[in-house]
């Protein structure tokens, strides 16, 4: 008989600049090595500038010696003047412990909400051709994959 997970309680939050802890800081480095970011080097500085310039969305599981952050969303809105304002979707991630459990449509749901009270009505986000299951996610929250490229250039 296949063993059910154990009840866990998840707040949902948007982080802030105000509030962020080195714990917080140090759960998203942990979320980003899992994701395959073995060089994070984020600091407290660099995760309280993002705060302040995008829309982070956490969420947070209650432990008995307080809250550790276990997804996490980040929404950029932008202004452009050709085709209005729109929002990219970055970082989707969720603990592997703690998958299967609704965290990251929760999370997702919440960025989206956010933006389109905020007006917005196109969003985009990028995701690796391996990641099957995000895909599904995604797709059931009615993003449509694209035919397009996408192009980087990296300065060291």
């Amino acid at each position: 008989m296949a063993q059910r997970p154990r009840k866990i309680e998840i707040q949902y939050e948007m982080l802030m600049p105000q509030t962020i802890t080195e714990g917080d800081v140090l759960n998203i480095r942990t979320l980003a090595r899992q994701f395959g970011n073995e060089e994070v080097t984020l600091t407290k500085h660099d995760l309280i500038v993002a705060a302040r310039k995008h829309y982070i969305f956490v969420a947070r599981l209650k432990e008995s010696s307080g809250t550790k952050i276990v997804g996490l969303v980040c929404l950029i809105i932008n202004h452009l003047p050709m085709s209005g304002p729109e929002g990219v979707i970055e970082d989707v991630i969720v603990d592997k412990k703690v998958r299967g459990r609704n965290i990251a449509r929760n999370l997702m749901k919440q960025a989206l909400e956010f933006g389109q009270d905020r007006g917005i009505c196109i969003f985009y986000l990028t995701s690796a051709e391996h990641r099957k299951e995000a895909h599904a996610l995604y797709e059931s929250l009615e993003f449509k994959a694209r035919n397009a490229r996408v192009y980087e250039i990296e300065y060291k």
